[in-house]
């Protein structure tokens, strides 16, 4: 008589670090027969970013380490101070890793009106162009874009293009429609994006708005635009898939501020009001954080204005998925 053998069950882990409990198929020509059972998943829950970077040591009177002050402009190093002045927990998050972004320059080159314009022009552009592919896409379809001028790409330039040869380089037919629309605007002198005063003077909401107004240009590439080539400083974008990954984590792990958050915006009849309203980010979707309401969001990160920028940042480096990276990084200290 044979003996029954046990059921045999092997655990697999996918890169989504799941669990699952996988039944070894029965052999029709054996007399073994195998217990069937039903498949089982376990998701392993993540690390957060800010429990794996806690090996790094935070001096009593709070100063940034040195090579991380020299290592980047003035304006940024009150930026950092400020947000840490808000929230002290913030600390390893900043001094983790630098900011190439802010990162100090030998010798500031000096642009005049017209080159500045033209290279918010070609910052727009480019942005367009960059929709929904592939950066190496991207950045092939501007080297060709770019060769189609004899000099420098210009706004009144690129209205000169037929739709063939604009297509010819890996435009579509939409992104053709913006890259025009774009090239119209800035090839008018009266129109407020021609003027860098504009750019200077004008409220960032008023900024944001002008910019909106741009066939291809929404909310989120208007803020990008205004974060990295304006150098705006109280930029906050809510709508941002990372940022709102980013700021779910960082109030899960402060429970009384998210409640304090909630309180306030529940006690403000105009914020209150604004929870009915859709949210960029809903809960039906499979998510290893929980997405919060824009409003709270929004309300959250004004306690560090003005230099929003710099907390969004932040909100970027706590969405962090790739913890072996992070892992990696622990180990070489």
């Amino acid at each position: 008589m044979l003996r029954k053998l046990p059921v045999v069950r092997v655990m697999v882990v996918t890169r989504r670090q799941t669990l699952s409990t996988v039944t070894v198929k029965e052999d029709p020509t054996s007399p073994v027969k195998i217990k069937k059972t039903k498949k089982t998943t376990v998701t392993v829950k993540k690390p957060h970013f800010e429990d794996v970077i806690s090996f790094i040591k935070v001096p009593e009177n709070l100063e940034l380490p040195q090579d991380f002050v020299d290592y980047h402009r003035e304006d940024f190093i009150e930026a950092a101070r400020h947000i840490i002045n808000q929230d002290a927990s913030l600390y390893r998050s900043i001094v983790y890793k630098k900011f190439p972004h802010y990162k100090k320059q030998g010798s500031e080159i000096v642009k005049s009106d017209e080159e500045l314009i033209l290279s918010y022009w070609h910052s727009l552009i480019s942005s367009v162009v960059s929709q929904q592919i592939s950066g190496s896409a991207a950045r092939s379809i501007m080297s060709k874009f770019e060769a189609l001028f004899d000099g420098k790409p210009t706004p009144s330039k690129t209205l000169t293009f037929t739709f063939d040869e604009l297509r010819e380089v890996g435009l579509s037919r939409m992104k053709i429609s913006y890259v025009q629309s774009i090239s119209e605007a800035f090839s008018n002198p009266d129109s407020n994006l021609c003027k860098v005063s504009f750019y200077r003077n004008a409220p960032l909401d008023e900024v944001i708005k002008e910019l909106v107004s741009l066939k291809g240009i929404g909310e989120w590439s208007a803020k990008m635009f205004a974060l990295f080539t304006l150098n705006e400083w109280d930029v906050f974008a809510h709508d941002d898939l990372g940022v709102a990954r980013g700021m779910s984590r960082y109030l899960a792990k402060r429970p009384e501020l998210l409640n304090q958050v909630k309180r306030e915006v529940q006690q403000n009849e105009e914020m209150k009001a604004l929870l009915k309203k859709k949210p960029k980010f809903g809960t039906t979707k499979q998510r290893d954080w929980v997405p919060l309401h824009d409003q709270y969001l929004i309300h959250a990160a004004r306690r560090f204005s003005p230099y929003m920028s710099v907390f969004m940042l932040l909100m970027w480096r706590l969405s962090a998925t790739n913890i072996d990276v992070l892992e990696a990084a622990k180990s070489e200290n």
